[in-house]
């Protein structure tokens, strides 16, 4: 077997959402014998489990002498809601490895009215530490796009545009700042700009699925439904390994008149994707609207065995199984 993390059992298992996929990556983690780069690679991976598997477990190793995994837990706990971001990131402001601390300024931003009063100017430093690294031309344009998504979620959408430009300068072709800028300009009522932001994304790749699927929900904005549907098909059929895209294109063909069986797509994503939550949670809502309560409840037991013990899946299947 390859000493790759990402081929290990517990981290495919993660991917597809095997039965208990959670609790093998705690098993993972509790082992003595676990690399820091497969623990590095678990910590990632929880961040797709229900928040009750994290919190507890986070708190533990933030505390790890190897500054490699507090830095992947600070960077796990974005997923957290904010007061639960603040117990475990909270700490790392004052972490002795600068990289640490900078990941914990960033991780905290949106959560700072949690922090208590004597952290918040350790966070205020660490914060703009994180912006300045990412200034510095030789960053990269990496470094330019997490500036960018740092200065939209701070409601900066100047600095986000122009940074989201420093990137593209640096290298046209990346699918997923032409995406986000043009989401930008949606957001600020430019629907214009952000057509033309889509055009010129796909002028550099014309068979990108990110951008052929952003240019589905534009149209969608447009009142264009056929233009949409055929986008979202074309994206699904250009990236058949992305469950959120099939997720999409089933509730826009749900939503919209005129497209293949809502149903029928979404049992074929299914197929791709048996145990992909999103798509088995609405696999629940358009059965129990067919009145196909059965198929509903076989849905939603998915759901539970790949997550057992998440009181939200639990709930589901007690709630159709009555209703049955």
């Amino acid at each position: 077997m390859s000493s790759d993390p990402a081929y290990h059992p517990a981290l495919a298992a993660a991917r597809s959402h095997a039965p208990g996929w959670p609790q093998g990556l705690t098993a993972l983690l509790d082992r003595e014998d676990t690399s820091v780069e497969l623990r590095a690679a678990a910590i990632e991976a929880l961040t797709r489990a229900h928040p009750r598997h994290l919190l507890a477990r986070f708190m533990d190793l933030i505390q790890d002498p190897d500054p490699r995994v507090r830095l992947a837990t600070v960077r796990a706990a974005s997923i957290l809601v904010p007061e639960d971001r603040v117990k475990v990131a909270g700490p790392a402001l004052t972490d002795p490895e600068e990289e640490v601390r900078l990941a914990a300024g960033r991780v905290l931003v949106g959560a700072e009215e949690e922090l208590p009063g004597e952290r918040a100017p350790h966070f205020v430093t660490a914060r703009d530490e994180w912006i300045e690294s990412r200034r510095a031309d030789s960053g990269g344009p990496d470094a330019w796009s997490e500036l960018a998504t740092l200065y939209a979620q701070l409601g900066r959408g100047d600095d986000a545009e122009r940074s989201l430009r420093r990137a593209l300068e640096l290298d046209q072709a990346r699918t997923g700042d032409w995406a986000n800028l043009a989401d930008l300009y949606e957001a600020t009522g430019r629907s214009g700009e952000a057509r033309e932001a889509l055009v010129t994304g796909l002028s550099h790749q014309p068979d990108s699925p990110a951008l052929i699927h952003s240019r589905g929900l534009a149209h969608i904005r447009a009142g264009e439904p056929a233009a949409a549907l055929a986008d979202l098909a074309r994206a699904v059929e250009l990236a058949p390994e992305s469950p959120r895209f099939a997720y999409v294109h089933v509730v826009a063909l749900a939503d919209l008149e005129g497209g293949a069986d809502p149903l029928e797509t979404l049992e074929s994503a299914l197929a791709r994707h048996p145990r992909d939550p999103e798509l088995l949670s609405l696999a629940v809502s358009l059965y129990e609207g067919q009145g196909d309560r059965e198929s509903a409840l076989v849905a939603a037991r998915t759901l539970e065995e790949s997550d057992p013990g998440n009181p939200e899946y639990q709930a589901l299947v007690i709630q159709l199984s009555v209703g049955g």
